[in-house]
């Protein structure tokens, strides 16, 4: 296991906490940790970008505008999910920089649950994004392309709960799609947006 743990899914949770045996006893995360650990990141990191460049149109806009106040309840659970990831990451990196034990910390994350808190704080993310994602389509506003892109990201964000096929040709075919229609998506019947909106 590797990578920038802020970006790590619940799968990536589950082995470093649990170990290899626990995951494999999980089909969902399983194939998760087998199959999306790229996509998830990605997907994040567009919704980390989204977040930052949102502030300044959020104390432009009206406090009581109905697609600023989704906008807000997006930015709010962003800032939960990443105020915990960055305390996670802070946790790790010390460890492994010898100020700790991994084993410790390892421990520590069985403990506390971490896997199924990163997983509840995912699904408060994902929701709102879909939320969003829905006030943008029917907005008066032009921000269909807002709406789209927000469709993809949760296409490639997954909550360890609900994992679809995904490659990375559908999501350059997704977004060239938005590009060419200029139109807004459909709500999402399935995945890990609709599991997200579901257990919100």
């Amino acid at each position: 296991i590797g990578g920038d743990c802020r970006y790590w899914p619940c799968s990536a949770w589950l082995i470093f906490s649990h170990g290899a045996a626990e995951l494999m006893s999980r089909p969902s995360l399983k194939v998760e940790y087998e199959t999306r650990l790229d996509f998830h990141a990605v997907g994040l990191t567009g919704l980390h970008l989204f977040a930052d460049l949102c502030c300044g149109v959020l104390q432009a806009g009206a406090q009581d505008d109905p697609l600023m106040m989704t906008l807000r309840a997006f930015r709010a659970a962003w800032e939960h999910y990443w105020s915990h990831a960055l305390r996670l990451w802070h946790a790790v990196l010390r460890a492994f920089q010898g100020h700790g034990h991994v084993s410790d910390l390892q421990a520590e994350c069985v403990s506390a649950g971490i896997h199924e808190v990163v997983q509840q704080n995912l699904r408060h993310l994902l929701a709102t994004a879909q939320e969003l994602s829905d006030a943008c389509t029917h907005s008066s506003l032009d921000v269909g392309g807002v709406s789209h892109m927000l469709y993809v990201l949760l296409k490639m964000v997954s909550d360890g709960d609900a994992v679809g096929d995904i490659s990375w040709r559908q999501v350059q075919s997704l977004l060239w799609d938005g590009l060419k229609n200029g139109s807004s998506p459909k709500r999402l019947g399935s995945g890990a947006a609709s599991a997200a909106a579901a257990n919100g």
